[in-house]
């Protein structure tokens, strides 16, 4: 029994109902784009921002990754590895910046493209956070795993209710 086989006591939904009814998740995958998911601001680091710095910001907004923005171009992206590297270097946080830490030129995806294609772009480059930009203009934000993972539960939740 899932989770979800309790939310309407004595109705049992199966997967190949859902798909009879033309309901299917991956569908929804590969129509839906990333701009539509709903998440946080993306934390914006400027690339003379110390390492220090960086990782008590990262620390207060429960993130686990900030853009590296310079007159609104993406530069990098600072995540918790990096921070890690650069402890583990015995680098001086204090002295050191995040354009010397960061990942320069991450994976990242448009806005306009689809939840499966953003998955696939995060598992072939093996990356936690995705930077989110648009065709024309600055980074719009930052995905991660735990959003998607969110989004689907959502939407397989409201199938199942349906």
């Amino acid at each position: 029994m899932f989770d979800f086989d309790t939310l309407r006591p004595g109705i049992l939904v199966e997967p190949e109902g859902l798909i009879a009814r033309r309901k299917d998740l991956r569908r929804a995958a590969f129509t839906t784009a990333v701009g539509s998911l709903p998440r946080k601001p993306a934390l914006m680091l400027a690339p003379e921002t110390s390492v220090a710095a960086a990782a008590r910001r990262l620390a207060d907004s429960g993130t686990g990754a900030a853009l590296v923005i310079c007159s609104g171009t993406l530069l990098g992206l600072l995540g918790e590895p990096d921070v890690v590297a650069c402890v583990a270097s015995g680098a001086d946080l204090g002295h050191t910046s995040v354009w010397q830490a960061m990942s320069p030129e991450p994976p990242f995806c448009l806005d306009t493209d689809s939840i499966a294609s953003a998955l696939r772009i995060m598992k072939t480059h093996n990356a936690r956070h995705l930077p989110i930009l648009r065709a024309e203009g600055p980074p719009v934000g930052l995905l991660d795993g735990a959003t998607i993972g969110r989004w689907f539960s959502d939407q397989l939740t409201a199938l199942i209710l349906d």
